[in-house]
């Protein structure tokens, strides 16, 4: 039988775990930062075992990666890595945005519509923390209206990989990313697509809205920047 401090501390457990992948999640991170267990337990109010285990179970997702004798980092991805992640990406989320497309429901669709609503405006905040988690929230709700729950993890997975090295091209390509055709049109392109139950259309708004910043001047030339190092404090 479980007891209450049993329970209370799989709470604390899930609690830093959930905040941590949460962070990352919305690139609150940048490729080669350490998250060291002090400052993980001190910026998220709790003991350094909870943090502990967060981040073995972080690592064995391939959202970190452990170092010989050291704190986990946030993995730095070369031009090869970032490209197979990408491929894989317009994969499986045009695959879950065609399958949203088919079977939405009217309660859906104006979530979606309320997450594009708050991208739009957190892209003419040109606030970067704003930005990134208006656009996860978008993506995410897209693919939870698709009901495939095999494949949420796989993009989830591949979003942990990914979303660090997006906030370091973003910080390199500066104000054009907040410019009015900064995403929006892909977005919106997907809402109608939504609308009207097209799922060829929403899985190519999702392919061009995930493959675009790779158009952009400084996105490649970002991933050559050296690394930053250091610890970061969550939220």
């Amino acid at each position: 039988m479980l007891t209450v401090k049993q329970v209370a501390r799989d709470t604390i457990k899930l609690r830093v775990y959930d905040a941590l992948r949460r962070a990352i999640l919305e690139a609150r991170f940048r490729p080669g930062e350490v998250i060291t267990l002090r400052l993980g337990g001190e910026a998220l109010g709790t003991s350094m075992m909870p943090v502990r285990e967060a981040l073995h179970r972080l690592v064995a997702e391939r959202a970190l990666e452990a170092q010989p004798n050291r704190s986990p980092r946030v993995p730095v991805l070369d031009e090869t890595s970032l490209r197979e992640i990408l491929e894989l990406r317009c994969m499986l989320e045009g695959r879950a945005a065609a399958q949203a497309a088919r079977i939405a429901t009217p309660a859906d669709r104006e979530e979606i519509a309320a997450a594009q609503t708050e991208f739009a405006a957190a892209s003419r905040s040109a606030d970067p923390n704003r930005y990134l988690c208006a656009n996860t929230a978008f993506h995410f709700a897209v693919y939870q209206a698709a009901r495939m729950p095999r494949l949420l993890p796989m993009i989830e997975s591949l979003w942990l990989q990914y979303a660090p090295t997006f906030r370091v091209t973003l910080d390199a390509m500066g104000p054009q990313v907040f410019a009015p055709d900064g995403g929006l049109d892909h977005h919106g392109e997907l809402v109608r697509a939504l609308e009207e139950k097209d799922p060829d259309a929403a899985q190519a708004a999702i392919v061009r809205d995930i493959l675009e910043p790779t158009q952009r001047p400084g996105f490649w030339e970002a991933l050559t920047a050296p690394p930053r190092r250091g610890a970061r404090r969550t939220g």
